[in-house]
């Protein structure tokens, strides 16, 4: 059935991308029809009024249908059928480009996910601002736009996300098979990422010889050492920060966005600054909080955020390395407890060209300039911090000069990747890497922009894959005759306008008692 022995390398691969796309259509129809039957499920209701007692929501209906006809459990009907509703009414585009095979299923939920929390208008806006790269994009290099488009729309809404996220935080307990039991952390993206941090390095220089353990198990503890033994290690003992979201006297110029290493566990002894104001003997604001001493090595966190917002003038997103985008309120309050690194940029296209090291002592300075470049692995895809990579030699030294025009980041795994297999890589200027793969895919990979006039996105830009070879199927993928059918918001919002109001209290699914299975 499935014979390929005669179709060469580039021909595998371009079939297993019209296999995608053929996926991706149809996945696109299916919801558009669960759509379309949930329009209908109000006329199905013996008992019209949605306040009467016992009285069923039309999308616990139209679930009803679909677990039926799918054989799958009532609550994940119940679960696609909400989404169908949602795209088709709120996300046309984003379920018309599925429809088209240019992004995957998987995309299609992030986008949906991400903008709930918006309004219709906005989150027709976040579509509008990352579709046009979504086909280019991984998953997560999609995600990563979407949030910063969704803090983008409507930055005061995504600032009270945030501190009522933040009033959340929390650890927690929870027993494991086989004598084990996972503690689980969730708290501020800053803190949270730079206590992993110092877990990693303890971590990896409590390393002996002859140590068996895997990476994850000296972590795991190292954790429980620093906890339990906290008597031995380090009283931990509170200290208070500066959190009034103050900026200073001055920015960096114009043209120039600002980088800033962060230790949250830094002392507070003597005078700190704090973005160009002084606090003498670290003297707290009104509204300073507390948090314990984490030790005296410094744990750097690094925070990219345009000068425009840390002066007040605009509420663009920040960048957390490592994480992601961060509202403007957040990239502000880690200023006040920041070593600045100043990173000049391009203007017009947000490319590093030169960091400075006036108030930080960074690693090498040409180590610095490239990560910087770089913000990322280089590797087509991937998104791990620059800062926990290798620099690598694009032509191996020494017939490679060590220079910022043979050098990338990559991550160990991609390191090895690259050395150890076919995969070649050239740098042709600007930072800019073209990869070719084993089976002669070309992808051009950009260097990261701090601060891209457009769209205010600095999101790594994603690779874009090119062929060598004609594709032996055909790719082109026109509109389904379905999407010019899909139900519009406006009957949509009709047809469910006189349950809206009792959805709580009728459209409740039961997930104990949901226990069918698939």
């Amino acid at each position: 059935m499935f014979e390929y022995h005669g179709d060469s390398d580039a021909e595998l691969v371009a079939r297993l991308q019209g296999a995608e796309r053929t996926i991706a259509a149809s996945q696109a129809e299916q919801l558009a029809v669960i759509a379309e039957l949930t329009t209908r499920a109000p006329a199905w209701i013996t008992t019209p009024d949605p306040t009467a007692g016992g009285a069923v929501h039309p999308v616990e209906v139209a679930a009803a249908e679909v677990a039926v006809a799918l054989r799958i459990s009532r609550l994940s009907a119940g679960n696609r059928t909400e989404l169908a509703l949602q795209v088709c009414s709120r996300l046309p585009g984003t379920l018309a480009a599925l429809g088209r095979g240019e992004i995957s299923m998987a995309k299609l939920r992030i986008v949906a996910e991400a903008t709930e929390v918006l309004s219709a208008e906005h989150a027709r806006a976040v579509e509008a601002r990352v579709l046009p790269r979504a086909e280019g994009q991984t998953p997560a290099g999609l995600g990563a736009s979407v949030a910063r488009a969704v803090i983008a729309a409507d930055p005061t809404a995504a600032e009270r996300r945030r501190e009522q996220a933040a009033r959340e935080r929390t650890v927690q307990f929870f027993t494991a098979a086989d004598g084990l039991a996972t503690l689980w952390l969730r708290g501020p993206a800053a803190q949270t990422m730079a206590a992993y941090h110092r877990i990693v390095d303890l971590a990896e220089s409590a390393r002996t010889p002859g140590d068996d353990r895997s990476a994850g198990a000296r972590r795991a503890d190292t954790l429980i050492d620093l906890i339990l033994d906290a008597h031995r290690v380090g009283h931990l003992s509170p200290r208070p920060i500066f959190a009034d979201g103050t900026t200073g006297d001055a920015g960096p110029a114009s043209g120039a966005a600002a980088s800033s290493s962060i230790d949250p566990a830094a002392s507070a002894d003597g005078a700190e600054q704090r973005c160009g104001r002084s606090h003498p003997g670290g003297a707290p604001t009104a509204n300073a909080r507390s948090r314990p001493e984490w030790g005296s090595r410094p744990v750097a966190v690094q925070v990219t955020v345009p000068w425009t917002t840390l002066a007040g003038l605009d509420d663009l997103p920040g960048q957390l390395a490592g994480y992601g985008p961060i509202t403007a309120q957040a990239a502000r309050e880690l200023a006040a407890d920041a070593t600045w690194r100043r990173i000049l940029t391009d203007p017009a296209t947000g490319t590093v060209l030169d960091v400075g090291t006036t108030t930080y002592t960074p690693p090498a300075a040409l180590a610095a300039h490239v990560r910087a470049r770089d913000g990322t692995c280089r590797w087509p895809g991937c998104r791990r911090a620059a800062r926990r990579c290798d620099l690598d030699h694009t032509v191996a030294h020494p017939r490679g000069p060590t220079a910022e025009c043979n050098l990338e980041a990559l991550c160990r795994p991609h390191h090895r990747l690259k050395t150890h297999t076919a995969w070649n890589v050239v740098q042709i200027g600007g930072g800019i890497l073209v990869w070719t793969s084993p089976t002669g895919q070309r992808i051009v990979n950009e260097p990261w922009a701090a601060h891209p006039s457009q769209d205010n996105d600095p999101d790594p830009p994603e690779p874009i894959v090119l062929f060598d070879a004609e594709p032996p199927v055909d790719l082109t993928a026109e509109e389904p005759d379905w999407l010019d059918a899909l139900p519009n918001a406006a009957e949509i919002a009709a047809q469910m306008a006189g349950y809206d109001a009792a959805a709580d209290a009728i459209c409740v699914i039961d997930s104990d008692a949901d226990a069918d299975a698939a």
